[in-house]
């Protein structure tokens, strides 16, 4: 899979795993990087098929199904079982940031393994919701962040998303901003804030 990253010199350090929503590709959200700590690592994926409109997506919305979707999950669940091999590193806290369709793809994988994250953020994204694969206390920590005036996914949608992992036992920070599909200057703050207490308290 194609990506951009860049690796600590610790190899221990923690990991922050950047996933693009629709049309994007392995820069765009590069822009998060001003968020993450300097001696963090980064490893950003790009999507897995070429979308109409440009650039890649995790799966076509023309095409949006279980089976699109569980494909892109199988392949982004393969990538994370190599790619810290490739690198050498050991992450001591791993962190997952997904915007738009790429949190929706993030959604997936903490149902089915909602202990391989120490922490997640879902951007202006959405929760495919189902039932999560855990008995105890799930570990991973959840940031939410949406517009309350996204024409692209409904509020609705995110806060739906957020009771449901909440009625799931996970550990919620939701922040709304005024603000349409992109993340406003409240929720890049508290992201940023969030970030930092994987320093402070991890």
């Amino acid at each position: 899979m194609e990506h951009k990253v860049r690796i600590a010199e610790d190899p221990s350090s923690p990991c922050v795993y950047l996933v693009h929503g629709r049309a994007g590709d392995a820069s765009v959200m590069w822009t998060f990087k001003q968020a993450i700590p300097e001696h963090f690592s980064i490893i950003s994926p790009q999507g897995i098929v070429a979308d109409p409109i440009g650039g890649f997506s995790w799966w076509r919305v023309d095409q949006d199904s279980f089976g699109t979707r569980e494909y892109a999950h199988e392949k982004l669940k393969l990538f994370l079982s190599e790619v810290e091999g490739r690198y050498n590193i050991s992450p001591r806290k791993r962190i997952a940031i997904g915007f738009s369709q790429g949190a929706g793809l993030l959604s997936i994988l903490l149902h089915r393994d909602p202990n391989y994250f120490d922490g997640m953020a879902l951007l202006s994204g959405f929760v495919v919701t189902g039932k999560v694969e855990c008995i105890d206390r799930p570990k991973t920590k959840i940031f939410i962040s949406h517009g309350e005036n996204d024409s692209v996914i409904p509020v609705e949608k995110a806060r739906a998303g957020r009771d449901h992992l909440i009625n799931n036992h996970f550990e919620i920070e939701y922040v709304e901003d005024p603000v349409d599909h992109k993340i406003g200057a409240k929720g890049m703050r508290s992201l940023k804030k969030w970030l930092s207490e994987f320093i402070t308290q991890h």
